[in-house]
Formats: C-alpha cells, structure tokens, sequence
C-alpha cells in the first residue's frame, strides 16, 4: 500500500501530529457514504508514504517520531511562484527552500523531493514564464533533492477560477512542458514525474486527506469547493482520533480493507464478465 498525506490536503502542515499519532498505531480511518473503512498499514503492507506539502516545516519538526515510526517516507514540498493572490495563506517561496535544506540535513536527500507547479496560465504566467521559474528553481534546489514532481491537476470550476483567469493546460501541452522541464532536469542528473491525479490512483494508493480539509485554501486547488466548510470541519479536528476530522462514533460500521484481496476479487469478476462475453 502506498500512502498519499496527501494530494487534496496539506496534512504534513496542518495535521502532522495526526499523521504521526496514525503511523505510531498502523491504522487510520476514513469516512464513506457506507460507513468507515479502515486501512491497516500491516494487514495492507505499506510501503511508503508521500508526504505532498505547501509547507511541510510542521513535519519536519517531529523529525524524530517520524524516523522512529520506521516506515519508508518521502517529503514533497510543491512550490510555484504565482503572485500572492493566489496562495494567499502560503509564506515565502524562500522560507519554504530553507527549510527543505534543514530536511535534507535531518533526512538525507533520497527523502526530500520539489514538486513544482501546479501549472496552470493567467495574465502574467505564461508557459515562457514556467519555463523561467522551474530554472530557477531547480538551480536552487538541485542539491538537496532526490527527484522533481510536476503538478498539473487544478480547480477551474471554482467561483473563483474565472476572476483568477485560471486556465488549465489541454494535455497536448502539459505534455510540452512536461518534456521541456525533463530535458531541464537532466542537466542535474534528477528524474521527473508528474504528480498523480486523484482521479487516477492505483489500487493499492490511498489518499489520507478528505475534501475541504485544508485551511490554505489555495484558490486553484482541487480538493477546496467550500471555504466555509472548510473552517467547520478543521475545527473539528482531533488529534488522536483515527479519522481526519471528528471522532469515531461507538456504533459506526468498520469495514477493514484488504486492498491485496479486493484487487483479486475484482480480477476474478472481470474474467468471469470476459467468459460469460
């Protein structure tokens, strides 16, 4: 099993106590229409957890529980320079390269990753202005960073896409510009990979985030389409609860995922659908 903390919220920043408190007990809960499932990191095998961040000063602060919880981990702190507007609750693209050099200091640099974007045009960033920032960037951080993550998945359905002129790239040219930060990277020796999408997860990739859980409230961001709920539900927020937001009710339904199983009960269907064909 493979851990995403997380693609539609920044729990490394706002809940790093709670991820932790969750790799200390092998499990965490998540909520669904049909009660709760439960992802056991032993009975599901993790393998590695992704830690995708804004700021991930937060987690990096409990580098000693994190080492301790034994589990293989990467820290992914994404980065774009769009104006302020944009990402108005994010601190400095500076302070955040800062403190990815103290993570590469604590954790070595096969830990530590730069997942740039997500790209998207407005008035003023043009694919030409990507180009230029990515350079930047990499030349910065080239040395404390074990691979780079392009991220292209955003919210244009948002109220506030359009005021934004948030304009999502078509695939022809995420691919464009794809190809042209790899030939860049190349020149340091670092691998890229474009980021997952939710919509796109393997079987066994589970997101440890919910919707409307991340108090950033980045206005492109995919995993934001109520501010107000947002704020309601980080405020319920416990600690040492198994699930992300709120605590769980005596008499809720626990389903236990196998995802090892599921996987061979959905193949077995498909064949049998195949046959029957």
């Amino acid at each position: 099993m493979i851990l995403h903390a997380s693609l539609i919220s920044d729990i490394a920043h706002f809940y790093p106590t709670w991820t932790i408190n969750r790799l200390k007990e092998g499990y965490f809960d998540k909520e669904t229409d049909k009660g709760v499932d439960r992802y056991d990191f032993k009975k599901n095998k993790l393998e590695k957890i992704f830690f995708w961040s804004k700021d991930p000063l937060p987690l990096i602060k409990q580098y000693k529980d994190l080492k301790e919880t034994r589990y293989d981990f990467e820290i992914i702190s994404e980065i774009s320079l769009y104006d302020k507007c944009y990402e108005p609750k994010i601190k400095s693209k500076y302070r955040i390269m800062e403190d990815m050099r103290k993570a590469h200091t604590l954790f070595g640099k096969d830990k530590i990753s730069f997942c740039y974007g997500p790209v998207f045009t407005t008035y003023n960033s043009t694919k030409e202005w990507h180009i230029n920032q990515f350079k930047f960037l990499v030349n910065e951080l080239n040395s404390i960073i074990g691979k780079i993550y392009i991220a292209f998945e955003v919210s244009t359905n948002c109220k506030y896409a359009h005021n934004y002129n948030i304009q999502k790239l078509n695939n022809v040219s995420q691919l464009e510009l794809f190809n042209i930060f790899s030939d860049i990277s190349k020149k340091y020796n670092l691998e890229v990979f474009k980021k997952p999408e939710t919509s796109a997860l393997n079987f066994d990739e589970i997101d440890m985030g919910d919707m409307n859980t991340c108090p950033a409230n980045c206005v492109y961001c995919p995993g934001i389409n109520n501010k107000r709920t947002t704020i309601l539900k980080n405020e319920r927020h416990v600690i040492n609860s198994s699930l992300l937001i709120g605590n769980l009710p005596y008499d809720t339904k626990i389903n236990e995922i196998n995802l090892y199983k599921k996987e061979k009960i959905e193949k077995k269907e498909e064949t049998l659908s195949l046959l029957d064909f």
